[in-house]
Formats: C-alpha cells, sequence, structure tokens
C-alpha cells in the first residue's frame, strides 16, 4: 500500500485531508503520544465486575487487557490499581488503544466532506473518565 499523505489531529481530536480525488482510502493510524491516565480504582472495580461476567464491550473491553494477554481477569484489575497508586509505570499492552469507528478503516471519498470517528482512550480506562480529554 502506498502512502499518500499524513496528517495530525487538532487538540480537539480533529483530523483532516484534503484535495483528495473519489476514490477508497485506509486511514492507517499510530499511536498516541500524549500522556497515559484516566485510570483508578473505579476502573479497577469495573474490570473485576468484567471477569464475574458483567460485560461492556466495544473499546472499554479492550482497553480493560492491560497485559495483553488476550482476555480480561483480576490480574487486569490489579495492575490498574497498581497503576492509579504508582507502584507500576507501564502496562505490556501500552498506553493508548485506538479504533476507528465500526472497526473499518476504509473512507470512500465521493464528491463532498465525509466524517470518519476514530476513538482512543487510555489502557486501564474503562468507563473513560480520562481529563483532559
Amino acid at each position: 500500500m502506498i502512502e499518500l499523505e499524513t496528517t495530525s489531529v487538532d487538540q480537539y481530536g480533529a483530523y483532516s485531508f484534503s484535495d483528495l480525488n473519489p476514490g477508497t482510502y485506509y486511514i492507517s493510524l499510530k499511536s498516541c503520544t500524549k500522556k497515559w491516565g484516566g485510570s483508578n480504582s473505579i476502573d479497577a472495580y469495573m474490570i473485576m465486575q468484567y471477569f464475574l461476567g458483567n460485560t461492556y464491550g466495544g473499546l472499554p473491553e479492550v482497553a480493560s487487557d492491560v497485559w495483553d494477554l488476550g482476555s480480561i481477569n483480576t490480574t487486569d484489575a490489579f495492575a490498574v490499581q497498581q497503576r492509579f497508586v504508582h507502584l507500576i509505570d507501564y502496562f505490556e499492552s501500552g498506553d493508548w488503544v485506538t479504533d476507528v469507528f465500526g472497526g473499518s478503516n476504509q473512507v470512500v471519498i465521493t464528491n463532498s466532506n465525509v466524517t470518519h470517528d476514530v476513538y482512543t482512550i487510555c489502557f486501564g480506562d474503562v468507563n473513560r473518565s480520562f481529563i483532559p480529554y
């Protein structure tokens, strides 16, 4: 695949490309370089509840697997709590998880503006409370 153009997001997370011809394009996302944050005891509790059967799905579910083991369990909840109180300073999964809305990085351009949502949250921030966004 050939890279046609790159861009960055602004302070509100908006991005744009100009003067693209109509056609199908694929968005490639690079990881966020902002500081990790937002996780706390509530997130650890939510991860424990997930392990006990209260599923929530979507990006928060992906963000719950902080040790990147392909499953969510009490170890993830414990790690979130440890990082919140600064006993550890990283997760194996990284700091941020990004998902293209709808699970597709394909964008079809016609002759008008197109909106294509991308969501990013910190690993462990299950309730999406990180402030600033």
